[in-house]
């Protein structure tokens, strides 16, 4: 765009492999003129193992569903999910106070707003399957929540504000996170 020229300039900036989130961009023009922004970086189907995962072991929250949502079938690119292995899906489970490990009944399913333990011992890169289909925005996605701690994330593939997070009672009651 020339000087004293009105004309409107549009990007589009397309996510590969970062981590979702926001992020603060800053484009400078040839005469100094500079634009920030805030963009959403939505999640892609990879998981890009955190670089400061302590033995590789993270959170993780995946917000995609599949036709067949199976833990071997959507981290199928990491090999064995069995303990003792490189891989490994853990989930803690507050009925019990304790944590379950894949294969258990508890951690077989991959759903979203569902969070894990993953660990990624050999930083693997992971490919989710080709079936991996991003979840609709514009519908609900309840997660059952138990007494005491409860391992959950994100159902989305952008970033949800937690002070827009509604917890809702089977008898009716509907309150923000904080008055929860």
């Amino acid at each position: 765009i020339q000087r004293n020229e009105i004309k409107s300039l549009s990007w589009n900036v397309y996510a590969t492999a970062a981590r979702p989130g926001q992020v603060d961009v800053k484009f400078t023009g040839p005469r100094g003129k500079v634009v920030n922004r805030t963009i959403n970086i939505p999640a892609v189907p990879v998981l890009n193992p955190w670089p400061n995962a302590t033995n590789g072991l993270e959170m993780v929250s995946v917000p995609y569903e599949f036709s067949n949502s199976d833990a071997e079938w959507v981290f199928q690119s990491l090999g064995s999910l069995l303990p003792g292995g490189p891989a490994a899906l853990i989930r803690y489970d507050p009925r019990i106070t304790d944590y379950r490990y894949f294969p258990d009944a508890n951690v077989t399913a991959v759903t979203p707003g569902i969070g894990f333990w993953l660990l990624n011992r050999n930083r693997e890169v992971i490919d989710l399957p080709d079936d991996a289909t991003a979840t609709d925005t514009t519908r609900s996605y309840a997660v059952d929540l138990r007494a005491g701690w409860n391992q959950i994330g994100n159902p989305f593939t952008t970033s949800l504000r937690l002070d827009q997070v509604r917890v809702a009672s089977r008898e009716g009651g509907d309150w923000s996170l904080a008055e929860a």
